[in-house]
């Protein structure tokens, strides 16, 4: 009997290409012999970063392609300083692809494992499997309580034939149109809102988001599990650079930003010194965590989309 290999799907823009490269490589390098497919949606790459990437997965038996998105029918949609059309690109990819299903990943990660047990998740009639997001605070109105539960879209086991067959995408779409101000993190609010008691729970080692390290929970919140957190901060999978500080920033203090800095110097976008690279930075970067958690802890409470671009 073959072995049903995993077929994967990133989006970016084509600023993103440096964590993408730590991302596609940390990937391969974990889960040799188990991809079968990559896609890549992209706004555009030029022939050069398109021979970046090929050399990065040169040393692999893995198929890329890229899928140039037009993103027309994406104006207009919710965006912030931290958020852009790209966001939106994921919600396209049944429309593009005739795959059944798509293990989803975002570029800000880092993949430390094998993400086989993610593929064999029995989806059943659900739209998708995801993590269960401790902490996370959104907006009453979506219709998402405490006791639903509220996933992080950046890694995503999508049911791509239950997603086409009620033509989830464009109905998310739809919603953020429809709900600007009840959006708080693009798309991933509206999928919340529409996939309800539809999809699958993972564990958090999956997707382990910086959330999870900044203490931004309450133990007796439903869904919070200490022993599964503890677990997955001493033995993640995935490793999620999710909010605006990333570990290719000076000040960033992610605690596996060594490692992906290791990634990174084994790529085509290998630097000495991060892009920021600044005495302010630097003076962040020595804030302590105490710190740095509580002013966070208030960026999440009070002002969790950042600055808004209203079109």
């Amino acid at each position: 009997m073959t072995k049903d290999k995993l077929k994967i799907a990133f989006t970016i823009n084509h600023t993103f290409l440096m964590p993408f490269s730590v991302a596609l490589l940390s990937l391969l390098e974990n889960n040799k012999g188990d991809i079968e497919k990559i896609y890549l949606f992209c706004d555009f790459l030029s022939g050069d970063e398109k021979l970046k990437l090929q050399k990065i997965i040169s040393d692999f038996q893995v198929e890329m392609q890229c899928i140039e998105v037009d993103d027309a029918q994406l104006e207009k949609l919710v965006t912030t300083l931290h958020f852009n059309k790209t966001n939106y690109y994921r919600l396209l990819i049944p429309e593009l692809i005739a795959e059944k299903k798509i293990l989803y990943l975002d570029a800000d990660i880092l993949v430390l494992g094998s993400l086989m047990p993610i593929w064999e998740v029995n989806l059943e009639d659900n739209y998708l499997a995801a993590v269960w997001t401790p902490g996370v605070e959104w907006h009453p109105e979506l219709g998402v309580s405490k006791k639903d539960g509220y996933f992080n879209s950046g890694v995503m086991l999508i049911n791509l034939d239950k997603w086409r067959g009620e033509n989830l995408g464009q109905k998310t779409i739809q919603f953020v149109k429809d709900n600007p101000r009840l959006i708080w993190f693009v798309d991933q609010c509206g999928l919340n809102a529409l996939t309800k008691s539809k999809w699958v729970k993972i564990p958090l080692k999956y997707n382990l988001t910086v959330d999870v390290y900044e203490g931004i929970f309450h133990e007796s919140d439903p869904g919070v599990d200490m022993a599964e957190i503890g677990k997955a901060i001493e033995d993640p999978v995935i490793v999620h650079f999710s909010g605006t500080s990333k570990p290719w920033h000076t000040s960033n203090q992610h605690p596996y930003k060594w490692k992906f800095w290791k990634y990174l110097w084994k790529t085509p976008y290998s630097r000495l010194l991060p892009q920021d690279f600044c005495v302010t930075g630097v003076v962040k970067y020595l804030t302590p965590k105490s710190v740095r958690s509580f002013f966070r802890k208030i960026q999440y409470r009070y002002f969790p989309r950042g600055k808004f671009k209203w079109k």
